[in-house]
């Protein structure tokens, strides 16, 4: 659909290298970034929900967010 929708100039939602990255099981410990970097692991809602702030924020190369405007998040009640 990427493909189709850039032929008439439609920007996508998101792209395929998207959803490629967050299908992806990369299954990893956290423990040395816990220990050294004191990190704090967040839930996957706000998590997603951060990533979504980020990217529609984040200027893309064509001068907008990398999450067209027409997307987006709707909280689970």
């Amino acid at each position: 659909m990427c493909e189709l929708g850039g032929r008439f100039g439609v920007e996508p939602m998101i792209t395929r290298q998207w959803v490629t990255v967050l299908s992806a099981d990369r299954p990893i410990s956290s423990d040395a970034a816990v220990r050294q970097l004191a990190y704090r692991p967040r839930s996957a809602r706000d998590g997603i929900a951060a990533t979504v702030a980020w990217l529609t924020s984040t200027p893309s190369s064509h001068g907008r967010g990398h999450v067209s405007e027409r997307a987006s998040v709707k909280r689970a009640p």
